[in-house]
């Protein structure tokens, strides 16, 4: 049933056909988030009353009631920053936080100030789409988005890591609680150094997947690790682009024990020895390149 108060009955449903998003109906409530009374009044047209209408996202996770379903539109345009330890905290079972906007239209989260500032998901089943990450706004920001829980999706996302301002560590990190979480259709650029990983897979998580991926720049481990003494299992990383330009640095780097299936994916860094280190993974199709013109080989060895 949909809750919201003055808005034509079909609006809910609308809206997430406009965020391409595929959801359906939505069971819960229904927030918006704009950065002012202006923008507000344009883009909602006063359609919206006033208790389902914010100026931040975390105002209105606050809102929410876990497990109803609610979803959090934000705006296009929107522009919010992270300055502190659980700027943002997603303390509430299953929520959608989902971006309008197309290009540079989506909404923006900064991150300024302070190292430790981020974005904690700390509720099961969250989903976060079409949000632009810009990382830059302080050197050595730790981790930006830290996972401490199961079944967290990102999708549709880009992040911007690097530029000669400011660079973040990381730009997600997970904890021993997020299994099944997804990665999914998500850009990652670091293009001048600092940056250490794109996806750092932290603590014993298991049924982890990464999809659709292009993650490129300057990483002085990996775009995707997987570290030593965290052994993930059952992870899946499949059609993604992964290419590092720090020199005899991995492509992908995961623990020995690390199990799970490569799919598909494309390698490029400096030589076909640093192309990948699997662990204990299976790979079908995947393929590393160190030189310019030249083809793909597989990697690792075929299986004879």
């Amino acid at each position: 049933m949909i809750k919201d108060r003055n808005i034509d009955p079909g609006a809910n449903i609308q809206l997430s056909k406009i965020a391409g998003l595929g959801l359906g109906p939505i069971t819960g409530e229904t927030f918006y988030v704009a950065k002012d009374g202006i923008q507000a009044r344009t883009w909602l047209d006063g359609r919206v009353p006033g208790d389902h209408l914010f100026l931040t996202i975390d105002a209105a996770i606050n809102k929410c009631v876990a497990e109803r379903g609610d979803v959090i539109i934000v705006a296009p345009g929107h522009t919010e920053t992270v300055v502190a330890a659980a700027g943002i905290d997603v303390d509430v079972a299953n929520v959608s936080i989902i971006g309008l906007g197309k290009g540079d239209d989506r909404p923006t989260i900064n991150f300024t100030t302070a190292t430790t500032a981020d974005i904690d998901i700390d509720a099961a089943n969250i989903l976060i789409e079409n949000i632009y990450f810009d990382l830059t706004g302080v050197d050595e920001l730790a981790a930006p988005i830290d996972v401490n829980a199961a079944n967290f999706t990102i999708r549709n996302c880009d992040f911007l890591m690097s530029d000669s301002g400011g660079q973040a560590v990381n730009a997600i990190t997970t904890a021993a609680e997020a299994h099944n979480m997804k990665v999914l259709n998500c850009k990652f650029l670091a293009p001048n150094a600092g940056a250490a990983e794109a996806i750092k897979i932290v603590g014993a998580i298991d049924g982890a997947e990464i999809k659709n991926c292009f993650i490129a720049g300057d990483f002085t481990v990996a775009p995707i690790h997987n570290p030593t003494g965290n052994i993930a299992t059952n992870l899946l990383i499949s059609d993604c682009v992964l290419k590092n330009d720090n020199t005899g640095e991995f492509a992908l780097e995961l623990v020995s024990a690390c199990t799970g299936f490569l799919v598909r994916n494309y390698y490029h860094t400096d030589g076909l020895a640093t192309a990948v280190d699997p662990g204990a993974c299976f790979s079908f199709e995947c393929y590393a390149c160190h030189a310019a013109d030249k083809n793909g080989a597989l990697t690792p060895a075929v299986d004879s």
